[in-house]
């Protein structure tokens, strides 16, 4: 039975604190490496860097959907342990791993298809060439980081986040000494560049999957519930791509609108789509941690509403919102006031007339990058509370037409006809983020998520939909 003291902190800041804390240090050091990744490209060559972008999101629109289906294991495992049904977080984790594997086995197929694909696509051959293995290389990798995914659900849906960071910074660290040795090379090993960032990548993914599979192995009070849950369950798997799939789909339609607007900046020129790639890559910094406060609202959330106890799920996310639009309140401050001192890195080892443009051009986009984040901060706590409670058949709709009416067709109305793309795209951009940042705090407040429930009936009541 609770105390008061513990019934009191449910869904109070300090439980969504101790929740959100570690995946939010577990996302800063994710945005630590993609910043070093790419200084490290940009000591190699301003081509490499201008292609990491673009092969990163097309990987990802390549394993979007099946990264929501995998992802959203999480939304089971934690709404099962709400619901306090061992049984069925141990088959929820299991149909995640089984298609994982399935899937992720399939991927490789494309990376022979990727000189093709990104020499059709791009106007620079040499950046089309590194784009092209940098891509292939982490399709390779497309098993490992799938099942990662699914056995970081089984701790993180629980609110085990603490064993998620341990193995994400392990990985962030054993990515970054990969990085260095791989692209520049080190004695024996041969200098690899862009090949050796993909590379480092992949083979952080495998070593990550093997933490994962140690640590799963450890959790005694869960080693016979996988022994005898590892069946395939069809109707669970039914359940999973029902509301995984809208997910997925989601984040690919997103991932289109967004890989079109980079290749829109791409027909710009080298430094236009250099400084849009820097511009990004500088804003992870404020914004992967808000990927901490996220997944923190879609396990909290999911663990209430497996408790039947909506209103409580309601208060951690308007506490989340909160929490977000503070903590993105710091970073604004240093993207408007010193973006050359943030950028600076990246130019170490740079030519100084080659870089001049992409610094200057770099400073006046991080000014958008600062207009938007209040607005992508909602955008991700009520975009992540409403899929967390499944109501993904909206999120994937809306996401999808904002990005084509708000941001992709005025970006290519820009490029095309008006003679100032990259104003045009970036304008584009922050109205997209603006208009998605209103849509799901609407969304959320018009209570829809409300009659919606993930999991099949419990003894508590708990309709499904």
């Amino acid at each position: 039975m609770n105390t008061g003291k513990e019934v009191a902190a449910i869904g109070g800041v300090r439980e969504l604190l101790r929740i959100a804390f570690p995946l939010m240090l577990s996302a800063s050091s994710q945005s630590v490496l993609y910043v070093i990744d790419r200084m490290f490209l940009t000591w190699y060559s301003t081509a490499a860097l201008a292609a990491a972008l673009p092969a990163g999101v097309c990987f990802w629109l390549v394993v979007s959907i099946p990264y929501g289906i995998s992802n959203y294991v999480k939304t089971f495992v934690s709404q099962y342990t709400g619901a306090q049904r061992k049984d069925r977080v141990a088959s929820a984790v299991w149909q995640g791993v089984y298609f994982s594997l399935c899937v992720g086995l399939v991927v490789p197929v494309i990376a022979p298809f990727a000189g093709t694909i990104f020499g059709s696509l791009m106007r620079d051959t040499e950046v089309a060439t590194m784009t092209a293995d940098y891509f292939a290389i982490l399709c390779l990798a497309g098993a490992p980081f799938l099942v990662d995914l699914t056995l970081s659900a089984f701790f993180s849906g629980r609110g085990q986040t603490r064993t998620v960071f341990c193995v994400d910074l392990i990985g962030v660290v054993a990515n970054i000494l990969l990085d260095y040795v791989l692209i520049f090379g080190v004695g024996p090993i041969p200098e690899m560049g862009i090949q050796g960032a993909a590379a480092a990548t992949a083979l952080t993914y495998v070593i990550k999957l093997g933490l994962y599979l140690y640590l799963v192995g450890q959790v005694e009070d869960y080693r016979g519930i996988f022994a005898a849950n590892r069946a395939i369950d069809i109707e669970l798997f039914r359940r999973m791509v029902r509301f995984g799939l809208p997910d997925g789909m989601a984040s690919f339609l997103e991932l289109v609108c967004f890989s079109t607007f980079i290749f829109l900046m791409s027909t710009l020129g080298t430094a236009s789509l250099a400084a849009t790639n820097l511009a990004f890559n500088l804003s992870t910094l404020a914004f992967l941690p808000l990927l901490g406060i996220e997944t923190a609202v879609i396990i909290l959330v999911g663990q209430r509403i497996g408790e039947n106890n909506h209103d409580t799920a309601a208060q951690t996310t308007w506490n989340a919102a909160g929490l977000a639009t503070v903590y993105m309140a710091i970073p604004v401050v240093f993207l408007v006031a010193i973006p050359d001192v943030l950028s600076e890195p990246y130019f170490w080892f740079s030519d100084p007339v080659e870089s001049a443009e992409i610094r200057a051009t770099t400073a006046m986009l991080l000014r958008f990058v600062a207009a938007y984040t209040f607005f992508d901060a909602l955008a991700v706590v009520f975009g992540g509370a409403i899929r967390g409670a499944g109501d993904t058949r909206f999120a994937m709709g809306f996401t999808f037409l904002a990005g084509l009416l708000v941001m992709v067709l005025p970006t290519y109305v820009g490029v095309t006809y008006l003679g100032n793309g990259l104003i045009a795209g970036w304008f584009a951009i922050t109205a997209y983020v603006v208009v998605l940042g209103s849509g799901f705090l609407l969304r959320f407040v018009s209570g829809h998520w409300r009659n919606i429930n993930v999991i099949e009936p419990t003894s508590k009541g708990v309709a499904v939909v």
